[in-house]
Parts: C-alpha cells; structure tokens; sequence
C-alpha cells in the first residue's frame, strides 16, 4: 500500500485545498494553521479571494518534524524535561505576613485589654 504523500503526488503534483479541508486533514484548529502559513512551514496561494493550502507542503513539514524530533519515546513530551532530569528544588521558607484582607473587627486579645484600645483611638484623633 502507497503512504498519502506517494497517493497525493501521483495524483496531482499541486494540489490544493481549502482552509477548512486543510484544517481537517491536519486535525488542527484555524489559529494554529495560520501560525503554520504565516511561518512558512506550509505553503498556500491565493486564488482570487480564496486562500487555498498546497497539501504536498504540509506532508513535507511532517517529515521534517520527524526528522527533527526522532524516535518516539512513550511517556515523553518532546522539548520537555523529565521531573528526573531536574534537580530538586529546596522549599521555599513560609513567610510570617499576614496576607489577604485585613480583619474588620480587631482580635480577642486586644480586645481584652481595653486600656490599649482606648489609647489607639486617642491617637488617631486629630487635635
């Protein structure tokens, strides 16, 4: 049996398709196929109003992908480190301030003492 790009080629050398069949083929969302035509990975042409995406292109960026990328390793994302591969990272020290939103009402403990309450009121007013 002949791979797609062998069929495709002895079909028609410059065969093109539109944005959404190319999407379909790929299985790839519009965004990441014009990031694809934008970056010259793929080639398209413009026919009128029509843009319309050289198939043949796209099987070429496949197998430079896995000439770049080699063997398949299950398990593994390409690009990406194994937690093994990195050194272990030291915990970070707790800090002691307090965080979020201060509290509406003041603590029991300084409730308790209503000398230093009254003291702290005094010494917000303004004379």
């Amino acid at each position: 049996m002949q791979s797609q790009k062998a069929n495709i080629a002895a079909q028609e050398l410059f065969k093109t398709v539109s944005m959404d069949e190319f999407c379909e083929i790929a299985r790839i969302g519009r965004s990441r196929a014009y990031e694809l035509l934008n970056s010259g990975a793929v080639k398209s042409v413009l026919i009128g109003r029509l843009r319309r995406v050289l198939i043949w292109s796209w099987y070429d960026h496949l197998a430079r992908l896995c000439e770049q990328q080699g063997a398949f390793t299950p398990g593994r994302r390409p690009g990406r480190s194994q937690a093994a591969d990195r050194p272990p990272t030291q915990a970070l020290p707790t800090s002691s301030r307090r965080r979020g939103r201060p509290p509406k009402y003041p603590r029991p403990d300084a409730a308790a003492d209503p000398a230093a309450l009254h003291q702290a009121a005094a010494g917000n007013q303004v004379a």
